[in-house]
């Protein structure tokens, strides 16, 4: 019995791979996302369109990405349900990728300035149908300060969501590298 269990060990460890090639996403050199063969990518090609897929082949400075979408459509019923659609295999050099999406957040109505311009309308809002519901004057001495107030905060949340990064640009901050592992004959 154990001289068939070690059998079965030694034929298992033989059958066994040794991971190859990684992919390496690093910010300031350390490492944020690994990616392997097999392995889901989403990312900008260097024509500024947006592939995702998973990672079919990597080798030397080139990855072979089998490209897919997935989206929402409706079935025979008119009930929403996932499709995907395959485009093929893309093969492209590590250079070509210029961006990664950054992962959601927490707290990203704050960050983006949604809450901000919401905030700044309604009150403008507000502010303009008491006025005509008093009959007091928009250009009232002390309502101007109000809703010169308010459309700050309006402008503070434009400010806040042209500023925010949507994506991981390569370059300064973050780099690609990939690793390549065993050469397979």
């Amino acid at each position: 019995m154990q001289k068939l269990q070690l059998l079965f060990f030694v034929l298992l460890v033989l059958r066994a791979e040794a991971q190859t090639d990684l992919l390496l996403l690093k910010k300031k050199g350390v490492t944020q996302k690994t990616f392997v063969k097999g392995s889901y990518i989403h990312f900008k090609f260097l024509n500024e369109q947006w592939i995702e897929g998973t990672i079919k082949e990597m080798r030397d400075d080139s990855i072979w990405v089998n490209m897919f979408s997935v989206r929402r459509a409706p079935d025979y019923f008119g009930f929403p349900k996932l499709d995907t659609s395959y485009y093929g295999l893309l093969k492209l050099h590590v250079k070509e990728i210029v961006a990664f999406p950054l992962p959601d957040k927490g707290f990203k109505y704050i960050t983006g300035g949604g809450l901000f311009i919401a905030g700044g309308l309604a009150y403008i809002f507000l502010n303009i149908v008491n006025g005509f519901s008093t009959s007091q004057s928009l250009l009232d001495p002390v309502n101007l300060p109000r809703l010169g107030i308010a459309a700050a905060v309006v402008g503070f949340g434009i400010t806040l969501g042209l500023l925010k990064e949507k994506e991981m640009h390569i370059g300064r901050k973050y780099s690609l590298q990939l690793i390549s592992g065993i050469k397979k004959e």
